[in-house]
Parts: C-alpha cells; structure tokens; sequence
C-alpha cells in the first residue's frame, strides 16, 4: 500500500516532473535528488521540496536521469543512474555516482555500462549484500531480470 503520499511543490517547477531519487546521509535526514547537472538537493518540507545543494558536474550529467534511490556504501552514497540515446530506437546505458556521505559533494562515477546489452535496461532496485550489489531490472518493459554484480567492479571503473 501506498503511504504518506505528496505531490511536491518547489520553484521553478517543470511541467513534466520524473526521476526523483530519495537516499538518507545519516540515516535519519530524508533527502533528494532533483536534477543532476547541475546537482541539486533538497528535502522535504511537508508538500514542499527545499533545495539544500547546487553542486557542479560534468557536462555528461546534463544526460544522468535517476534510477535507484541512493545507498551508503562505506563512506559514499551511491546511485544507479541511466543515460538514454536516441538512435533509431532508445538505448538505455547505466553509471554508477558516488557522493560523498558527509559532504554530499560528487566524489566519483563509473563508465557507462549495461546488464546484457539489451536495448531496453531499466533498473529500479539495488541492495548491497557483503562485497555485491544486487540489480532487479527489467528487459525491453516486460521481463524482470536480477543480477548481482562485485563492488569491486564499480571501484575498477571509476573515472575521476
């Protein structure tokens, strides 16, 4: 069941509003991510989105939308995110970025990547479980797929 629903208000609102990732910094401060170029952060205030961050990213970010909520892994908060590409269909590729727990500043991202190569990836769940990120994800919007992948991975593939 669905609880504690709102319809968030913030200024400068757009008219089609998507991609929305929540992750707590502490455990105990529910926060978001609005936009990632530039990176905004917010939290909610009742039905309203206060903005806590603009933080500079690279021109790529203009291209990141959300995909998982954020996780903490060690002293970072990472997120799954998804680039789509227009060419003669929709391509979906995936990045990883990593914040800063304390400083919520961006601290790293991974190359673009994908599960199987498919056209359509779309990934909505990540969990960590020991030294692995588990995916749940679906192929082409009809088939639900998992796949754990080693942290160490992700730590192979970063690009700052």
């Amino acid at each position: 069941k669905t609880e504690d629903v709102r319809v968030m208000k913030m200024e400068g609102q757009r008219s089609v509003e998507k991609n929305w990732v929540m992750f707590s910094d502490d455990y105990k401060t529910l926060r978001m991510v609005y936009n990632w170029h530039p990176m905004v952060l917010g939290v909610p205030k009742d039905d309203v989105f206060e903005k806590t961050h603009r933080i500079d990213t690279p021109y790529i970010f203009k291209y990141f939308r959300g995909s998982t909520n954020g996780i903490v892994i060690d002293n970072e908060i990472w997120f799954l995110c998804h680039v789509v590409s227009y060419e003669d269909r929709r391509y979906y590729y995936h990045v990883m970025v990593m914040l800063d727990r304390s400083t919520l500043q961006l601290k790293n991202y991974t190359k673009l990547f994908t599960f199987n190569g498919e056209k359509v990836e779309y990934c909505l769940g990540m969990e960590r479980f020991e030294d692995e990120l588990m995916f749940g994800y679906s192929i082409m919007d009809r088939e639900t797929r998992y796949m754990s992948v080693k942290k160490s991975w992700f730590d192979k593939n970063r690009i700052l």
